[in-house]
């Protein structure tokens, strides 16, 4: 837990310029913290960008070259982590982390050092114990996952005899209370950028309020007309690509999701999407492409006062995509969308800032089974399927570059608020997931 602790106080903030030396000092703690557990060999890869870490374990011991009769496990973790402000609904500082109530509050929790230090703990004590390795073992942990890892493709190509396993391990993901999950595909997304532009400069609202066309106000309903309340998007074509999943297969998934009182007791959320009569909530959380936006701004700061008509107006907002939908033709039908809506009456631009690519794994994979097999021991239920509605963009270039499926099994809960105030990480769930680890990195 010492070692947790002093790493979740590192504010590895990567959408942040002001906290790259921290980035790059999270980066060095994990070599350190590899290396101080007989590892050796962990090291940075450099990139463009911030810098991922990488270090590799023999199935025959500490030091030794990788054994040619075992199989090889890449296991896959980010070092950096969101934002976070004590102003912004915390109830303790989220860089000194603090324990209460059986959990560990503080950014970074449960996405994703808490859960890399479980995983690496679980192994280094299988080490310790003197337990012979099922598998080679290689670790790689990245600094820019929560920016969209820019960067990844290009390590990935420029790398793949070091990174190449049999298969990935991801335990950036979550389950359900008592019941482990293994989520077998994970939804895409394509985040936009816009802003619309009237006058070159402010103007006063007194003098050209109702003459005037304010920017803030036409964005604001450019975007409430790409969504209606049942969460259907209204942007033409949007759907053209997406194949609907068999009823039966939507049942299985239908097991591992929340339901609407779920959602509502684990989001503290006054309102829900109206839904509709074809898809439940869970599944247009996860099986269904969604939109969102995610800031807006125009004008000056909300706590000043000011009687303007902003020149321009902004806004960050995403579609997440799922499989066979693509970026290019979620990109199109915006872009057609926006044209049309807006014509000659602003000057505006429309940009993609963030990009991933959906992923669908076979739940038949016979790299599941094993850890289906162990979970029963360790939580009450069988474990679910399920489909995230999050990215995970390196998963899909594992896949495309290495040609690596990907075990997708976590030990976060809904509880865990990650991204948000108050984020946390079940200790319980931390010593379980340490223990189990250990039995599944053994032989």
């Amino acid at each position: 837990m010492d070692e947790l602790i002093s790493f979740l106080k590192i504010k590895s903030i990567s959408a942040d310029e002001k906290h790259v030396k921290d980035c790059v000092f999270a980066s060095d703690w994990i070599v350190s913290y590899l290396n101080k557990n007989g590892v050796g060999n962990a090291k940075k890869l450099d990139t463009k960008g911030l810098p991922f870490v990488f270090a590799e374990i023999s199935a025959q011991g500490l030091g030794q070259p990788l054994d040619e009769n075992k199989e090889t496990l890449l296991y896959y973790g980010h070092y950096d982590v969101q934002p976070a402000g004590e102003k912004e609904g915390w109830d303790s500082n989220p860089f000194i982390p603090e324990i209460r109530d059986g959990r560990i509050f503080g950014r970074g929790t449960a996405d994703d050092k808490g859960q890399i230090i479980a995983v690496l703990e679980g192994l280094f004590s299988a080490i310790k114990s003197g337990n012979k390795l099922k598998y080679n073992i290689k670790i790689l942990i990245e600094g820019e996952e929560e920016i969209g890892s820019p960067n990844v493709f290009s390590l990935l190509t420029e790398n793949q005899e070091l990174l190449r396993a049999d298969f990935v391990l991801v335990t950036d993901s979550s389950m359900k209370t008592e019941t482990p999950m293994l989520t077998v595909g994970l939804r895409g997304i394509v985040m936009m950028q816009i802003k619309i532009q009237n006058s070159p400069t402010n103007l006063h609202s007194g003098l050209y309020g109702g003459a005037v066309l304010d920017p803030a106000i036409e964005l604001s309903r450019l975007l409430a007309k790409m969504v209606d309340l049942k969460s259907e998007i209204k942007i033409p074509g949007i759907y053209d690509d997406v194949v609907e999943l068999s009823p039966a297969y939507r049942k299985v998934l239908a097991k591992a999701m929340e339901s609407k009182k779920e959602i509502l007791e684990n989001t503290k959320a006054r309102s829900l999407s109206r839904g509709n009569s074809k898809y439940s909530l869970g599944e247009l959380s996860s099986i269904r492409p969604s939109f969102n936006v995610h800031s807006l701004h125009s004008g000056v700061p909300i706590s000043t006062q000011s009687t303007i008509i902003a020149s321009h107006a902004g806004a960050q907002f995403s579609i997440r995509t799922v499989p066979n939908m693509t970026i290019d033709g979620v990109f199109r039908a915006v872009s057609n969308f926006v044209d049309k809506e807006i014509g000659d009456k602003f000057a505006y631009e429309l940009k993609i800032v963030n990009k991933y690519e959906p992923i669908q794994f076979r739940r038949t994979n016979p790299i599941y089974r094993r850890i289906i097999d162990m979970a029963k021991n360790y939580w009450q239920n069988p474990t679910l399927f399920a489909m995230s509605g999050g990215s995970i963009g390196i998963v899909s270039d594992f896949k495309k570059i290495l040609g690596m499926d990907s075990i997708l099994f976590g030990l976060g809960l809904p509880t865990d608020n990650i991204h948000g105030a108050n984020e946390n990480f079940s200790l319980d769930q931390y010593e379980r997931g340490k223990a189990f680890f250990e039995e599944y990195f053994s032989e």
